[in-house]
């Protein structure tokens, strides 16, 4: 294979016929990402890059992708990184590979930090770590945007890690699957908390009878179908889910001050899950957590967005 020393010294004409000869569909853009290349902290390490790229799955988006992640690195991160021969072989296999955790990492330098010299890259993360991360990411998120924006920013996080570890082999497809689903669950599990939390603060505490006439605070619940429920989740899937609460025979306590906060169970449930789908599947401008899929719920897209414990039952 040419050197970067020979190709970079031709015209833009002969760089490109040599580039497109290697495997490029575009010699010319691929000559220009080379050039851009040269200038930043990588240029010592060109000629690994430029095979890297040739054995990607697309030279072309390897280098563009490369090229938009370094002019983002702060250049001591880029040579720090650098220490690790194979990172820039990792990196560039990743930015061969996925324009989506290429992006990731332009738009989070504090995430390649993270992932390549602070050894995230080689984490597996089971349920337990993932939803007591996230717990301590939004420790300081309060209100519905910055827990939306924490929830996001999380999500994007763990896609890079098990998005990479999945590119370069070193988790198996079942362990990749299985992350995803957990993940997923782990958002879900924190935008419960928050919308019944933020409900309780403009209603009060659900409360309902049971069947031996005691006095409990109702519960909802998330359920998983689909792919979410059998723990394979892959990285484009929506989660199918169902809301359910305990029962409609009661209603909130209602907030002092406040004459019109007592609402009936269901309408504080529906507020709820409402909220909650909001906070997974809006889209910001940071993207949104998971795609959400209610159309398994009972009554299908007519039905309510959830159900009693009771209706569910009578309706399966």
């Amino acid at each position: 294979m040419a050197m970067i020393e020979e190709i970079l010294g031709k015209e833009e004409s002969g760089a490109a016929k040599e580039l497109c000869s290697l495997g490029f569909v575009d010699g010319k853009a691929a000559y220009k990402n080379l050039k851009l290349l040269s200038q930043t902290s990588l240029s010592g390490n060109l000629d690994t890059a430029l095979k890297a790229a040739v054995q990607s799955p697309s030279p072309d988006g390897a280098l563009n992708n490369l090229e938009a992640v370094c002019r983002e690195l702060p250049p001591e991160l880029l040579l720090e990184s650098l220490k690790d021969p194979q990172t820039i072989q990792r990196l560039v296999i990743i930015c061969g590979s996925s324009s989506f955790l290429s992006n990731i990492i332009s738009r989070n330098p504090d995430f390649f930090a993270w992932l390549f010299p602070g050894g995230g890259l080689f984490e597996k993360k089971d349920a337990s770590i993932l939803k007591e991360e996230l717990k301590k990411g939004l420790s300081r998120a309060e209100g519905f945007e910055p827990v939306a924006k924490a929830l996001r920013d999380f999500k994007q996080k763990e896609y890079l890690r098990i998005g990479a570890r999945d590119l370069l082999g070193l988790s198996r497809v079942e362990e990749v699957t299985a992350e995803l689903s957990e993940l997923a669950s782990a958002c879900l599990d924190e935008a419960l908390q928050y919308s019944i939390k933020t409900n309780k603060a403009l209603y009060g505490t659900p409360l309902y009878t049971d069947e031996d006439g005691a006095i409990k605070e109702a519960v909802f619940t998330v359920i998983g179908l689909g792919k979410l429920g059998g723990g394979e989740l892959n990285f484009s899937s929506d989660i199918d889910i169902i809301y359910i609460y305990s029962s409609d025979k009661g209603e909130t306590t209602g907030v002092e001050g406040r004459n019109d906060a007592s609402i009936s169970l269901h309408a504080f449930f529906v507020k709820a899950a409402t909220i909650l789908n909001k906070l997974i599947s809006n889209i910001t401008a940071d993207g949104f957590v998971f795609r959400v899929d209610l159309d398994l719920r009972p009554e299908g897209r007519s039905g309510d967005m959830a159900n009693s414990l009771r209706s569910a039952e009578i309706y399966y």
